[in-house]
């Protein structure tokens, strides 16, 4: 009886269950703010690397005092959401879509051109 129940456990472990408080991504992202092992699996990394880029979004926001609702009120091109996705383009390894998604930019093509070094649009 006791096995089953550890193998269930198992199970449960394996299919994607985490132990831990709801912050414990968060906080392990913290902690692991570095670059992938190669042993490292890739769903692991990219969870730490979404949790990475999430905290940049957190903070630049909080820099301009910008709330959630502000990235969708305010222009595809606005300057404050431009920098912080060139920091997330230097910073972290995000796709382009994740990025004009996070802070409503629109296309990732768009995005490119508002972050290039050259931008004119």
């Amino acid at each position: 009886m006791i096995r089953e129940y550890q193998a269930d456990a198992d199970d449960l472990l394996r299919s994607g269950w985490r132990i831990g408080a709801e912050d414990f991504c968060d906080w392990l992202a913290e902690k692991l703010a570095r670059r992938g092992r190669r042993d490292e699996r890739a769903k692991e990394r990219r969870e730490t690397d979404a949790a990475l880029a999430e905290a940049i979004v957190q903070r630049e926001l909080a820099k301009v005092r910008w709330r959630e609702i502000d990235l969708a009120q305010h222009p595809k091109g606005h300057p404050v959401k431009t920098n912080i996705a060139r920091r997330l383009r230097g910073e972290s390894s995000m796709s382009r879509q994740w990025i004009a998604d996070r802070l409503k930019m629109g296309s990732p093509s768009y995005l490119s051109a508002l972050t290039s070094v050259d931008s004119k649009v």
